[in-house]
């Protein structure tokens, strides 16, 4: 029985597991963290080296400096041997991620304006709802007296159509505080190619 070297993940001090551990949690000696053994890795064959042949049968060229770092993304040459980021592509050697940059389209008076206005559409529309609920409780009465259209200004009828404006109006005004005060500048929109 031969016994696997592993290392502790929070003191990184060597312990020696025999085979029969793999995949059980232990605790270390010397931290006291508790942690699975990793199960043993099967010896891989080594990878073929590509030769010049091998390249050129691909379309690529052979790198003359065999000491060269390069992108795992776009295979260009990095800047430094610490470099994280490929100043080409923007790959992350880290995270494995690449960083994309986003053009946006510049903000023009017209989409501002164009932004801004259902914000003060709805500040003219609060200002003639209360102008309707004027004109219907204190105007209307009096030119409807003794005609057929009299029962629109009894009393209930009138409370209920001015709540339902006054519902309206609320409405009406969140959306243009948000719109004119919380959120003023449009979002920016990813460029058209």
């Amino acid at each position: 029985m031969t016994s696997n070297d592993v290392s502790c993940p929070e003191c990184q001090k060597q312990i020696k597991a025999k085979p029969e551990l793999q995949g059980k949690k232990v605790r270390c000696k010397g931290c006291g963290h508790i942690f699975v053994i990793p199960a043993a890795t099967e010896a891989r064959p080594a990878a073929k080296v590509a030769t010049t042949e091998d390249l050129e049968s691909y379309g690529l060229a052979a790198d003359k400096d065999e000491g060269v770092l390069r992108c795992a993304h776009c295979a260009k040459e990095l800047e430094s041997a610490d470099a994280v980021i490929c100043l080409h592509c923007g790959y992350n050697m880290r995270t494995r991620q690449r960083v994309a940059t986003v053009k946006v389209e510049e903000i023009t008076p017209g989409d501002r304006l164009m932004w801004l206005l259902p914000g003060f559409l709805c500040l003219v529309g609060i200002v003639l709802l209360i102008g309707f609920d004027l004109f219907y409780c204190l105007v209307l009465p009096k030119k409807l007296v003794k005609s057929d259209w009299e029962f629109v200004t009894y009393g209930g009828i009138r409370l209920w159509v001015v709540i339902f404006t006054i519902f309206i109006m609320i409405f009406l005004g969140r959306f243009a505080v948000r719109r004119l005060i919380f959120q003023p500048t449009p979002p920016e929109q990813e460029r058209r190619v």
